[in-house]
């Protein structure tokens, strides 16, 4: 409503929308840290788990919640 509309976040939606923010990039940090199923086996590698991570979904991830509203202001 707010990118279409061009509204000002106000009050309690401003609060609501800045703990959004939060929740996703600290969705991010985990996922990093989160492993992931290859071939039927559990990886627990920090450096297998990131380069999965940005081959699959970073980018998906990132665009969807980097706070434009922050920056673009």
């Amino acid at each position: 409503f707010r990118l279409c509309f061009e509204v000002d976040a106000e009050d309690a939606l401003y609060y609501l929308e800045t703990i959004m923010y939060i929740c996703f990039m600290i969705d991010i940090v985990i996922t990093f840290n989160t492993g992931f199923y290859k071939k039927g086996y559990l990886v627990m590698k920090r450096k297998e788990i990131i380069l999965n991570y940005i081959k699959t979904w970073f980018i998906l991830d990132l665009m969807a919640s980097f706070p434009y509203a922050w920056v673009v202001d």
